[in-house]
C-alpha cells in the first residue's frame, strides 16, 4: 500500500477526518507549556468532558 493510500485510510478513522500536520501539534504544545493553560486539567485534554474517549 503506498503512503498516500495509507494516509487516505487513516483519515477515516480520525474523528476529524484527516491527519494532523506537525505545525498543528507543535502550536498545542507551545500553547499547553504556556501561562495561558495555567488552569488547563487533564480532564479537559482527554475528551472525557465530552462523555466520550478516543482509543
Amino acid at each position: 500500500m503506498r503512503f498516500h493510500n495509507k494516509i487516505a485510510a487513516l483519515s477515516d478513522k480520525i474523528p476529524l477526518g484527516e491527519v494532523a500536520q506537525p505545525e498543528w501539534a507543535a502550536a498545542a504544545i507551545y500553547c499547553l507549556a504556556s501561562n495561558e493553560a495555567r488552569y488547563t486539567t487533564s480532564a479537559a485534554l482527554d475528551g472525557s468532558l465530552l462523555g466520550r474517549r478516543y482509543k
